[in-house]
């Protein structure tokens, strides 16, 4: 990734992983140990809230803090965005191609515009045009 907001998001390629998780604290313990990430977190406003994963002051994933839906059994997923020029064209291009949408194009605040679509297969992914200065804008995050 790259520090200047100005530098394009690579394009057509993955450029940003994100766990969704409803035991962050957990999660948050785990990483530190294992990779020595800390986390910054974020608030979302109506989406919730938000870590960003760092490594030596770098993004380099994220976290978003989920409910659980039965109380019971804990959430727990992650998701690579592709970044892309424009969401909604690329949507568009995955209907045509044979895919289906799971999330519509939407604006995310403080990270850009996403869609979550699915080949024809059902292999899901993330599709993002980050905003300027956001995290997901730094180009290298694999």
């Amino acid at each position: 990734m790259s520090d200047n907001p100005a530098d394009p998001p690579k394009i057509n390629q993955f450029i940003w992983n994100e766990l969704a998780t409803s035991r962050p604290d957990v999660c948050k313990d785990f990483y530190a140990q294992v990779f020595g990430w800390t986390s910054q977190e974020v608030d979302l406003g109506d989406f919730g809230r938000y870590s960003v994963w760092l490594q030596d002051g770098q993004g380099v994933g994220g976290m978003l803090h989920m409910d659980d839906a039965d109380g019971e059994a804990p959430i727990a997923f992650w998701t690579s965005y592709l970044g892309v020029e424009d969401v909604d064209d690329t949507a568009q291009k995955v209907i045509d191609a044979g895919g289906s949408i799971r999330l519509p194009p939407t604006n995310i605040p403080e990270l850009g515009r996403v869609a979550i679509i699915a080949d024809p297969t059902g292999a899901v992914v993330a599709l993002i045009r980050p905003f300027p200065g956001s995290s997901e804008a730094v180009d290298d995050a694999g």
